[in-house]
């Protein structure tokens, strides 16, 4: 296995939170223009070293995004309260109100969903996190599926 899929597959394993930080640092270090270096130390155990320079981080944002690895594929099924082929849907799943871009989904498939309508929607989830700290979801519509999970 190439060295590069050795490291999708580790950060596609730790899932895309942690995928969403590393890119989040690696943003942080190219807006600073800061090499980072790193120690850790553990009682009874040696130092571990590590040096991050901003050229690294640029390449390591790149890597995250370009594998999209900060995302994630989901199933979102509720009820469409709003749809727009210029706006985002809003979808009422027991949990919550969704927003959701659809301006990927054909044009048929939007002039046929109406308000009130009960979907299942595969969507692609993007965690961002924000300067505070707080971590958003956006998510992108992929395909409208059937009751059966077609398409």
């Amino acid at each position: 296995m190439h060295e590069q899929d050795a490291l999708g597959e580790r950060f596609r394993e730790l899932g895309p939170r942690v995928s969403t930080s590393v890119r989040a640092l690696a943003e942080a270090l190219i807006r600073a223009h800061v090499d980072m270096d790193m120690e850790w130390m553990e009682p009874e155990r040696p130092t571990v070293r590590a040096s991050l320079p901003v050229s690294a981080a640029g390449w390591i944002r790149e890597f995250v995004t370009g594998r999209e690895l900060d995302e994630e594929e989901l199933t979102l099924v509720g009820v469409v309260r709003t749809v727009s082929d210029i706006a985002k849907w809003s979808v009422e799943t027991a949990e919550r109100l969704e927003q959701v871009d659809a301006s990927r989904l054909p044009v048929e498939v939007v002039h046929s969903t109406k308000v009130g309508d009960e979907i299942r929607l595969l969507v692609l989830a993007r965690l961002t996190e924000r300067p505070d700290g707080t971590v958003r979801r956006e998510m992108s519509a992929r395909q409208l599926l059937a009751d059966d999970g077609r398409e």
